[in-house]
């Protein structure tokens, strides 16, 4: 199997703003009136610089 380093880590393919607008749309829209535990995480994520670069690291697919 063939690894491309480029694609191992998520940060290689959005950069930090668009991970946290992707962390902040799953808080609004996907766990709104559904999982107040989840969309209070991914929008306290979506505004912490630390843990998105913590995010970041996730394989693609991860995040």
């Amino acid at each position: 199997m063939v690894t491309y380093h480029y694609l191992e880590r998520v940060l290689d393919v959005l950069d930090i703003d668009a991970l946290s607008e992707r962390f902040r749309i799953f808080a609004e829209r996907e766990c709104k009136n559904s999982s107040s535990l989840y969309e209070h995480l991914a929008g306290n994520i979506a505004n912490d610089l630390d843990l998105l670069h913590l995010a970041a690291q996730s394989k693609l697919g991860q995040h």
